[in-house]
């Protein structure tokens, strides 16, 4: 699975979830997935996460 694959399912999961668990308050899918594609360059590329 690439990075993104990861945190996508992650994504979905929250979001199904949520409603009734109303556990997360800021979600930051966004940052989160955008994180997710550098990495999928930075990672083969063995550059710092950061």
């Amino acid at each position: 699975m690439s990075p993104v694959e990861v945190v996508q399912a992650s994504v979905d999961r929250i979001q199904a979830r949520n409603d009734t668990l109303n556990t997360f308050v800021h979600k930051g899918f966004d940052e989160a997935l955008e994180r997710a594609w550098r990495g999928n360059y930075d990672i083969p590329a063995n550059r710092s996460l950061g």
